[in-house]
């Protein structure tokens, strides 16, 4: 849509004192991060949070230097003095891991990585380039440290070793580096969505008794964290105290975190503990028999649903095997969005308000892969038809409809919604390839090279540079916005030509939410893409740590006691050493077509 360029008529109106908040209206724009599943693309969403983060503690750094420069007479102020205040994190697989980095790092003073020659050093630079960037590498994943700890078990396929370490060192505490945000609320609530392959059994039919044939098990589970008095889910929010206080609460969401992030085989599930008393008060959103109902409005209620038990001695703690949340819950944008409603004191039929003028609540979900799939007319349906065929393609049809939320899609892309935003991957320079260099491979591409992992880092952190300039914009009428608003701060910051998803209707200034500080305007620059490409050398080193992993993998699965006859492994054995050079050549060789296809390949010898 256009807009007027109004600064010839702005510049000739007085400047007047902005009025005082009216009694009743929100006075900060409150913020739900959301993370989707992201594999080695985590290190995408890093950078946007990076950013972020950057972003938001310049704004308010300014404003302190406002407030000691001209008090409290905002009239004068030259920057936006609303507030915003991030209440809540959400995430699912690798985003699920992000967003518990992301909130402990919330609570210190870190290094924001701009530079693209950054090399280590002795002390971490920050925990989300650290984790995503510098220590994850295929290297320690095809390593065998695991089974040398434990030859008889295999737990996955790769080695979960390093990772392991990871989370120690990048969920832990830093007490010297403490940092009050005042952006962040003190109740910050974080909820990392798991596959409980266990499964909680619930009765279909409880007129039938709840038989065994009428039991389910429901697998798509979630874990609520709370620093503060947050009320994630009441009484079923564990506490983060920072520092920590001692307790085990620590070590859980260090589990938790590396249950969601347990891609299904690849990586090692996790045992968590769980309480009966966390599933007979987990509310569930449920539709509403009677939504005349005058003493509960709306079309869905918040219930609790007592779980099915098969026996009257459910011991007050047990343990359940967790795997990757985004197997059953790819995009938690709805936990995260629930939670923002709740809060506001809003039924589950309730909505954060959706127009430009009233909104004062949104989710930003950071999406590394929504989705390129197109319809062709080149399908072949009878070929497509065939065993083969059509198993393989059930492992992508999952992974898709995972990630598929098409009624959250549609209200993204409205441009006069105003409660949801997406961050999602695009390169400007390169719109015939991937936007991520960690796309191929089926997400895990990244972890083949540091470099892929750099260079998209640095493309969130330009992503979300974008994102916040043009698009997390609301009009200067808006309830929240216009309290922070005065003539000048509206002609230096004011969006005249935004794009127009942005917003319809009357023509409007717009300005942003988050406003960027003059340090943070210069455009991030991500480099050439072929500066970032691997090469033949680094795809051989991959080849044969594979082989030597998948034979280590395969040795010890027929080591087990419950293992085939030891024919059978002497066998296996003979096999994969007398085809080990085919195998490591047909690996390399498979890795070269892929990253030569996506241009992540340098000059071939």
């Amino acid at each position: 849509m256009s807009h007027e360029n109004t600064k010839s008529v702005t510049a000739q109106t007085k400047r007047t004192a902005v009025t005082p908040p009216v009694t009743g209206l929100p006075k900060k724009f409150r913020i739900g991060l959301n993370m989707a599943g992201a594999v080695s693309a985590g290190a995408y969403t890093a950078g946007v949070l990076d950013f972020l983060i950057e972003a938001i503690d310049a704004w308010y750094e300014e404003k302190e230097k406002q407030r000691a420069k001209f008090g409290d007479d905002t009239s004068r102020w030259e920057i936006p003095w609303h507030d915003v205040s991030l209440e809540v994190l959400s995430g699912a697989s690798a985003g699920g891991m992000c967003a518990a980095i992301c909130a402990v790092a919330l609570q210190e003073e870190f290094v924001h990585v701009r530079d693209l020659e950054l090399k280590k050093t002795a002390q971490p630079v920050n925990r989300l380039y650290d984790s995503w960037v510098q220590e994850i590498d295929i290297t320690g994943l095809l390593g065998i440290e695991d089974l040398r700890a434990n030859p008889t078990t295999l737990r996955s396929v790769l080695d979960c070793t390093a990772i392991e370490k990871l989370a120690d060192s990048v969920i832990g505490v830093n007490g010297q580096q403490r940092k009050t945000r005042k952006w962040v609320s003190p109740d910050l609530a974080l909820i990392l969505t798991v596959t409980n392959l266990r499964g909680i059994p619930y009765g279909v039919d409880p007129s039938n008794g709840e038989s065994f044939e009428e039991r389910i098990n429901y697998h798509a589970d979630e874990f609520y964290f709370g620093f503060g008095n947050s009320p994630a889910n009441t009484a079923n929010s564990t506490p983060l105290q920072y520092p920590p206080d001692g307790g085990q609460q620590w070590q859980l969401l260090k589990q938790a975190a590396l249950a969601t992030g347990a891609f299904p085989g690849m990586l090692a599930a996790r045992i968590l503990p769980r309480t009966k008393q966390y599933y007979q008060s987990k509310l569930w959103v449920l539709n509403n028999p009677d939504a005349c109902s005058i003493e509960v409005p709306g079309c869905q209620i918040d219930q609790t649903v007592s779980p099915a038990w098969n026996y009257n001695s459910v011991p007050d703690t047990f343990e359940i095997v967790c795997a990757d949340g985004g197997i059953t819950n790819n995009n938690p944008f709805e936990c995260a969005r629930q939670y923002l409603v709740r809060q506001a004191g809003l039924g589950p039929s309730g909505h954060n308000p959706r127009s430009a003028d009233k909104a004062y609540a949104a989710v930003i979900s950071v999406a590394p892969f929504p989705g390129d799939d197109a319809f062709t007319n080149d399908y072949n349906a009878e070929e497509e038809s065939t065993l083969t065929k059509s198993l393989s393609a059930l492992v992508g049809t999952f992974l898709r409809q995972s990630r598929f939320q098409g009624e959250n899609l549609s209200l993204i892309r409205d441009p006069d919604v105003h409660s949801r935003f997406a961050i999602a991957p695009s390169d400007y320079k390169n719109h015939d390839l991937p936007a991520l260099l960690s796309g191929c491979l089926g997400a895990f591409g990244g972890f083949l090279d540091e470099r892929f992992r750099v260079r998209d880092y640095q493309l969130g952190r330009k992503n979300c540079q974008r994102f916040l300039e043009v698009q997390f914009v609301l009009p200067e009428d808006n309830d929240v916005l216009k309290f922070g608003l005065n003539k000048r701060v509206i002609d230096s910051f004011r969006l005249d030509d935004p794009p127009k998803e942005v917003g319809t209707g009357p023509q409007k200034r717009w300005v942003p939410i988050i406003p960027l500080m003059p340090g943070l305007r210069t455009k991030v620059e991500v480099g050439e893409r072929a500066k970032f490409s691997t090469d033949m050398q680094r795809v051989n080193e991959i080849a044969q740590m594979a082989v030597e992993r998948l034979r280590r993998v395969a040795n010890t699965a027929f080591s087990s006691s419950n293992s085939p006859h030891v024919l059978w492994q002497f066998l296996l054995n003979a096999i994969l050493v007398g085809a080990e050079g085919k195998l490591e050549e047909h690996v390399a060789d498979y890795l070269k077509d892929v990253l030569a296809e996506v241009k992540q390949l340098g000059q071939i010898d």
